[in-house]
């Protein structure tokens, strides 16, 4: 195949204004924040295989494809593949040849397919991201629940495991509610001597200092707020505010201290400051225990740590919630936060009076409301072609692909030292789809979606940004990359493909033809590592008979891909090619111009919260391109074949041998039709009884019905109810 020109940057293709109508035109506004990557939006429906669970590598299609093709790599910028053994050494084999792993190769080009083909995304998890949003753009929806915190005391059952289910229905932890007062730091600082609680600090720190007996204490409170209700909450503390703190032995309130964490220096002198100033005194009794839910405690552990899978809550705890734990574990009590509703049910708690509030939304949901829910039996074209692991159930896959071995000797450059950071998915101006200046869309929102799929830009030339002054070394990642130019080969083996399965994989590897577009592969891509050309090289192709195929079939499928596309994009003939999908997914491919790279640098931590603060969002990869005088090339969108449907077109069946009867009719109903015509077909039978209606019935269901989901069930359900008559 031939190599293709890369585009000029700093002249323009076409003026953006006089595009020709066939062209992607995007408004070239300014960039709303920098960043080294975009999303790409997912369609509002997945496209499903209509007939993926009679995909087998046992029996072959009637028009299936198998051989190898074998595919040149070559990086246009530097380019790194982290040896396992030796981090910061390119992949290499044991005879020192460098090399790609076939993981990560496969990894690549499926995260195109499954783009292309408006797979789902995945993989998805339902881990719940919290918000603590004291000043940004959803400082309001954090603070308006917060204003009806209570305080108590979380205790776990004797006998019963913190992480283990409500199996029974009765719930494993309990909280005793009290009431809670805040005590300024200088009362704390007279009675703990040496305590400092206006510095920097984690909550443990001050609790390595002073636990136990000493911080059982007696106050003088003043109360400032009586228990009450607002709105689907219910408050059950009063609050208060310590105006002396006597000692175990004063008068007064009989309670505790419980200590928070300090994020920010308090300065008594700064009477400006909004440093944190003051920790707290839970006393009294505020009500019966109230049992904590399953549900509660993991939403809880998802906003302290990382989720664990399906019971498991806590697999990394993060320091604070590690050292709660063990106390709770043994017996002991954890002074917590929680907000209850109007039955005083227990809906979420957390270790500080501003804690992180576990969001409603979890990232399946998110993905789901985005692009609609698949059922789980069901499969998308990606699934289809590379398979599925799952733990119920599993798909074998018909593509293997092979480690790429190098073709040449190619010394590594010089030690890259780089600081990998951004923003984490909890990040809701980036992840989510904002719709609107007035209220954002946090995970708190139910009906939140995802933005997208995450994709690294590419870049014209690799950027090394300069090292923090303050640098945490274990922040900082090093590695050699192979230098620009390096080329690599791996073979690509085919197994009972369809023409447009093996459309969808040639139409990965170069992004359907489009000669501007590039992969990322490897560590470093957001610096512009790891750029790199895919392309055929030689391919042996056959057909099910074991017949050759020539090369000119690869263009065949390439178009049948497209056509088939089009068919199911819910839309009028060019809608799939046309789509906002597929435009961002070429413009994260396209190289961003070198003399505008710095819009994608990351931004600090700072810069983030002011862009959160200034309601900023992620513009589209098309109009950052156009911002940076890039033109998206023109759509090309293939010419519909002769009778095509415009969606839900049929599927080849996999039947090779001569047949008559109801089979042959079977057979010729689904090659014009697909379930439309064999339907029509079985209620025809339906309709007139025959000798035959065994071996009618036999066919359907060894043939059609066995690869029903869900959604297929529902709709032929009268003719699965006669075949079981």
């Amino acid at each position: 195949m031939s190599k293709g020109k890369e585009i000029d940057f700093y002249k323009l293709q076409q003026e953006l204004g006089n595009a020709p109508s066939d062209s992607v035109n995007v408004t070239a506004t300014e960039d709303h924040v920098q960043c080294p990557y975009n999303f790409v939006p997912c369609p509002d429906h997945i496209v499903e295989v209509e007939d993926a669970l009679r995909v087998t590598q046992d029996i072959p299609f009637r028009h299936g494809i198998g051989g190898q093709i074998e595919v040149e790599i070559e990086a246009h910028s530097p380019i790194f593949i982290p040896d396992p053994d030796h981090k910061e050494n390119f992949f290499s084999l044991p005879d020192g040849q460098h090399a790609i792993p076939a993981t990560s190769l496969r990894g690549m080009l499926r995260s195109v397919v499954e783009v292309a083909t408006f797979g789902r995304m995945a993989p998805v998890n339902d881990h719940r991201f919290p918000l603590r949003d004291l000043t940004g753009w959803a400082a309001e929806l954090y603070r308006r629940p917060m204003t009806m915190v209570s305080a108590g005391w979380l205790k776990q059952i004797p006998g019963q495991k913190y992480d283990g289910p409500d199996e029974d229905q009765s719930s494993r932890c309990h909280i005793e509610p009290t009431h809670w007062a805040k005590v300024g730091y200088p009362l704390l600082e007279k009675q703990f001597r040496g305590l400092r609680p206006g510095n920097p600090q984690p909550s443990m720190d001050k609790y390595k200092k002073f636990s136990g007996k000493d911080l059982d204490v007696t106050a003088v409170v003043k109360t400032l707020e009586e228990p009450t209700a607002q709105g689907k909450l219910r408050r059950l503390s009063s609050i208060g505010v310590v105006q002396e703190l006597d000692g175990s032995k004063g008068t007064g309130e009989k309670g505790t201290v419980v200590f928070t964490g300090q994020p920010q220096r308090w300065d008594p002198k700064n009477t400006r400051s909004r440093a944190k100033r003051n920790d707290f005194f839970f006393h009294g009794n505020a009500g019966p225990a109230m049992p904590v839910s399953f549900a509660v405690r993991k939403a809880f552990s998802s906003a302290h740590g990382s989720s664990g899978e399906q019971h498991k809550l806590d697999l990394k705890p993060n320091p604070e919630w590690k050292h709660w734990q063990k106390i709770l574990q043994a017996g002991g009590r954890v002074p917590v936060f929680f907000l209850a509703d109007q039955d005083a049910n227990v809906q979420a708690i957390g270790l500080a009076r501003m804690f992180r509030l576990a969001g409603n939304l979890t990232v399946t949901a998110a993905a789901a409301n985005a692009q609609g829910a698949l059922d789980e039996s069901s499969f998308d074209v990606a699934e289809s072609i590379f398979g599925r692991v799952r733990k119920d159930d599993g798909l074998r896959g018909r593509i293997r692909i092979g480690m790429a071995h190098s073709q040449q000797q190619v010394s590594a450059t010089a030690p890259v030292s780089v600081v990998m950071g951004g923003p984490k998915p909890s990040y809701y101006p980036f992840y989510l789809q904002q719709e609107g200046d007035d209220e954002p869309t946090t995970w708190l929102d139910e009906k939140g979606k995802a933005a997208g799929w995450k994709r690294y830009q590419v870049r014209e030339t690799h950027h090394v940004p300069p090292l923090p002054e303050k640098l945490n070394e274990k922040m900082m990642t090093t590695f050699c990359p192979l230098e620009a130019g390096s080329r690599f080969r791996t073979t690509i083996h085919l197994h009972n493909l369809r023409e447009h399965e093996l459309g969808a994989l040639i139409w990965a590897l170069d992004y359907g033809q489009r000669q501007e577009c590039f992969h990322s592969i490897g560590r470093g891509r957001p610096f512009g590592f790891g750029k790199v050309k895919l392309s055929i090289v030689a391919s042996a192709l056959r057909d099910v008979l074991g017949n050759s195929i020539a090369d000119e079939a690869l263009d065949r499928c390439r178009d049948a891909f497209r056509s088939w596309m089009e068919q199911r994009s819910g839309g009028d003939w060019g809608a799939w090619e046309k789509s906002p999908t597929i435009r961002e997914l070429v413009a994260t491919a396209i190289s961003f111009p070198a003399i505008e790279q710095d819009r994608l640098n990351y931004m600090s931590a700072k810069e983030y919260q002011n862009a959160k603060n200034d309601r900023r969002t992620l513009a589209p990869a098309s109009q950052r391109l156009a911002h940076a005088g890039v033109t998206l090339p023109t759509v090309s969108v293939v010419a519909p074949p002769e009778g095509a449907m415009t969606s839900g077109g049929p599927v080849e069946d996999r039947v090779l041998v001569p047949c008559d009867g109801p089979e042959a009719e079977y057979q010729e109903a689904w090659d014009s039709g697909g379930d439309t015509s064999v339907a029509e077909l079985a209620r025809g039978w339906m309709e007139e009884p025959s000798d035959e209606d065994a071996e009618r019935k036999q066919v359907l269901q060894k043939k059609w019905i066995g690869g029903f989901t869900k959604k297929r069930t529902l709709r032929y359900q009268d003719i699965i109810d006669w075949c079981k008559e």
